[in-house]
Formats: C-alpha cells, sequence, structure tokens
C-alpha cells in the first residue's frame, strides 16, 4: 500500500503552523539540502524534493485544506482502492526508482502528492540534473518597511534617502546554518545575516497614510541563485503643526488682526512648498470663516490636479486699544444700533451710503470722522426697503423716487420758510400798526386830557 506522507514532519512544523511559518521552515530546510549546496549528493537532493513536495502542499490553502481534511486515513475516505497493481511509493515514469525521485517527463511530484492531487507541472518548468528549475531557483520574499515623511515632503515630492533592513545569505555556510556538521558561528544556524542598506527613493508627490512604494530587488534573498524578492516602502506622513490634511484638502488658520478682520484687506496664506499665497478678505470677517483657495491643496497622487487649501481665519483681540481703534469701533457700534434700529445689516447701511441714498452726519469736519446717525436717517433706510421689499422698486428706482422726495421737501421747506417770512412780515406789521395805534390813542388821552383841565 501507499504510506501516508506527513508534510508537517517533513517541514518540522505543527499542525497549527502559519504560512508565514510554513515559509520560514521551507526556506531554512530549502538552503540547507539544496543541491548547489550540497552538489553531488543525493540524499540532498531526495531529501530537497521531499521537502519542496511539502511546500507544495501546505503553502496552498486548498491543497492544506484536502490534505488535513484527509489525514493518515485517507485511503479509507479517499474512496479508491490502492495497492493492486503499484508500486509501494514512489514518484511515476522511473520505474523501481528512489521513492524521492523525479519523472523528467511527468510532474515531478510523488504518486502520493499526484494520488491526492494529479498531476501538476507549473508553466515554463524544466529539468536540470534531476531536479527542476523552478524548484532551484526561487524568489526572495517580499518585505514591506515602514517609513515616515514630512508633510511638505509629501506636498512636492522629491528623493529621500532610508536606511532598510533585510537579510542575506551567509557568506560563511552558505545559507545551511551548519558548517562541518556544527552550527555555524556567523548566523547562529538561520542561514542568513542582518543586512543595511541605505538607499535613494523617489517620493512621488500626494502619498499619504498606506501609500506603498516598491523598490524592486531589494527584499529578502531567493534561494538557489534566485532573484532577490521587492522592497515596500510603507509611508507614514508624520501629523503637520500647521496643516490638516483631509484626503487631497489641506486646511490651514491664518491670524488675522481685528482691525483688518473689521476694514478687510490682504494677508499672507503659507502653502507647504515654503510660498505664501495673497488673500484678500472682505470687510467684517468673523473668526472662523473659512476660505477655500482652489487647487494649492494636496496633489493627486493617481490622478491629475490636487486637492483645496482652505483657510480657515483666526481673529486675534489686541490687548490695548489705541485711541484710533477705540473710535473705530465706536464707530462700528454706532452702525450696527443704526442697522439694528433700520432692521437691515451693517454692510447694506454702509452700501445706502456709499450711493448717497443717505447721508449721516459727522462728529469733526474730517471725513473720516465718526457718523452720527440721525432719526431721520433710519427712516430713510426704513424708506428705501420698504420700496424694494414692499413695491419691488430697484435701486435706481428708489434714487429717482427719494430724489424726487427730495425735491419735493426742499420745496416744502422753501414754502414753508416763505410763509414763515409773509407772516413774520405780517406779524412786523401788526406791530407797527399797533404802536402806530397806541401812540394816536395816547395822543388823543392826552387832547381830550388837556382839554378838560382848560375847563376847569
Amino acid at each position: 500500500l501507499m504510506e501516508y506522507k506527513d508534510y508537517y514532519k517533513i517541514l518540522n512544523i505543527s499542525r497549527e503552523a502559519t504560512a508565514d511559518e510554513i515559509k520560514k521552515a521551507f526556506r531554512k530546510l530549502a538552503r540547507k539540502y539544496h543541491p548547489d549546496v550540497n552538489p553531488g549528493n543525493k540524499k540532498a537532493e531526495e531529501k530537497f524534493k521531499e521537502i519542496n513536495e511539502a511546500y507544495e502542499v501546505l503553502s496552498d490553502p486548498d491543497k492544506r485544506r484536502k490534505y488535513d481534511t484527509l489525514g493518515p486515513n485517507w485511503q479509507e475516505q479517499f474512496g479508491t482502492p490502492f495497492g493492486a497493481g503499484r508500486r509501494s511509493y514512489g514518484f511515476s515514469g522511473r520505474g523501481a526508482s528512489s521513492p524521492f525521485d523525479f519523472d523528467s517527463s511527468g510532474s515531478g511530484f510523488s504518486d502520493f502528492f499526484e494520488t491526492l492531487f494529479g498531476r501538476s507541472n507549473p508553466a515554463g518548468a524544466g529539468t536540470r540534473g534531476g531536479v527542476r528549475n523552478d524548484i532551484r531557483r526561487r524568489a526572495g520574499d517580499n518585505i514591506e518597511q515602514p517609513v515616515e515623511v514630512m508633510l511638505q515632503e509629501a506636498y512636492v515630492g522629491g528623493m529621500r534617502t532610508f536606511n532598510i533592513q533585510s537579510t542575506e545569505v551567509c557568506s560563511v555556510c552558505k545559507g545551511t546554518g551548519e558548517l562541518s556538521g556544527k552550527t555555524c558561528a556567523n548566523c547562529g544556524g538561520q542561514g542568513m545575516i542582518p543586512r543595511n542598506k541605505r538607499i535613494q527613493v523617489k517620493i512621488p508627490a500626494g502619498v499619504d497614510n498606506g501609500s506603498k512604494i516598491r523598490v524592486a530587488g531589494e527584499g529578502q534573498p531567493g534561494i538557489g541563485g534566485g532573484p532577490r524578492g521587492d522592497l515596500y516602502l510603507v509611508i507614514s506622513v508624520k501629523p503637520d503643526t500647521v496643516y490638516e490634511r483631509k484626503g487631497d484638502d489641506l486646511y490651514v488658520d491664518i491670524e488675522v488682526d481685528l482691525v483688518k478682520a473689521m476694514l478687510g484687506g490682504e494677508v499672507p496664506v503659507p502653502i507647504p512648498d515654503g510660498r505664501k499665497l495673497v488673500l484678500t478678505i472682505p470687510a467684517e470677517t468673523q473668526n472662523g470663516r473659512m476660505f477655500r483657495l482652489a487647487g494649492k491643496g494636496m496633489p493627486r497622487l493617481r490622478a491629475e490636479g490636487s486637492g483645496n487649501l482652505y483657510a480657515r481665519v483666526k481673529v486675534l483681540l489686541p490687548m490695548r486699544l489705541s485711541s484710533e481703534e477705540r473710535a473705530l469701533f465706536e464707530e462700528l457700534a454706532r452702525i450696527s444700533v443704526a442697522a439694528e434700529k433700520a432692521e437691515v445689516h451693517e454692510q447694506t447701511l454702509r452700501h445706502y451710503e456709499r450711493l448717497g441714498l443717505i447721508s449721516p452726519a459727522r462728529k469733526g469736519n474730517s471725513p473720516h470722522s465718526p457718523r452720527l446717525y440721525s432719526d431721520r436717517d433710519i427712516e430713510r433706510v426704513v424708506q428705501i426697503r420698504s420700496l424694494m421689499q414692499d413695491l419691488g422698486v430697484n435701486l435706481a428706482g428708489v434714487e429717482t423716487i427719494l430724489h424726487m422726495r427730495n425735491l419735493i421737501e426742499q420745496m416744502q421747506l422753501e414754502m414753508q420758510d416763505r410763509v414763515e417770512r409773509v407772516q413774520a412780515g405780517m406779524d412786523q406789521e401788526i406791530r407797527r400798526l399797533q404802536d402806530e395805534h397806541e401812540a394816536e390813542t395816547r395822543r388823543l388821552k392826552g387832547i381830550i386830557e388837556r382839554l378838560q383841565r382848560e375847563r376847569m
């Protein structure tokens, strides 16, 4: 009967071994028994073939699952009669050859393997000295190494030097881990020694946390002259004290003094490449207001263009106010009160003033002197709002109506002035006539009194 093949025992691992443990065990044994390390040693060659077959099964999740399910009583569970007219155990195609011999015209695996899994001959596999080339040469493992970059590096990209750690085949024992039957002192029996190397790598602009940069041929060494695997640098972008990153967008706080926030003006906005952009903020900019600078964020790693940069205003409150600043804030307070009375926004009030629809008085002779909004100014604003909201009149119509109203008011004032002047003239004439009447009355009274005295 064909005997059961314990692949776990061949690789010296437990049945609970992980995929990584299986790979490590295989590579350690493969280096030890590789034909290139043991030229002319048939036992080592057969052992190498056996190790490779065990790895072929246990490294494949489907094959391993089937192998574990069948177990040592595999012939009974498999449901196929064995033993009749067959060799006890061996690899197909060579008759009564070594139990670990390979068939140069077949799959390269044992009858036990082919019974469970069928014939297998990977594409491109050939033979060389009884051992297939794909078995003799295996590429090294890929490795990942975390690296940290600054946000500024992620923004502009460029070359960067890194120290990488991998392994290389021990030059003393040639990867076997043994020397003259004893553990190799140079590698401690591992067959590999640490390898440190400085490499220059180009960082693409726009990399983010988790981005991977492939560096070909800088991974773990191969087996039997196989090529090294690849190195993957796993990017971690160091948190920045100035910028906050959300995907391809950046957020930055910009400090604005209170006067500029109230009056508006230009403020610098830094970007990660060291330049500064100029942002013009409007008057009465509130604390926390966000301004979008399109296309000034992080470059898109796998697409054209860049994200956006959002500048968030932080208004700085002064510790002390100068006389000019105090006058300004008092002025703003008056505007705010007037706007509240007229039920309009402060900017609307200023807009009406710029259009000449209202003309508040000034506290001084300078055009920069504080405004003094009168009740008439407030009433005028209410009228403007009523014309626009209630009657749907536009600003040009409002200006015409107010102009006509001004003319009417002026005519009324002139008429009132004339009436007052006429009334004043009449009052003056009446007083003159009254004075003359009183004077004549006094004269006549004097004459009468004189005549009365003469009669007596």
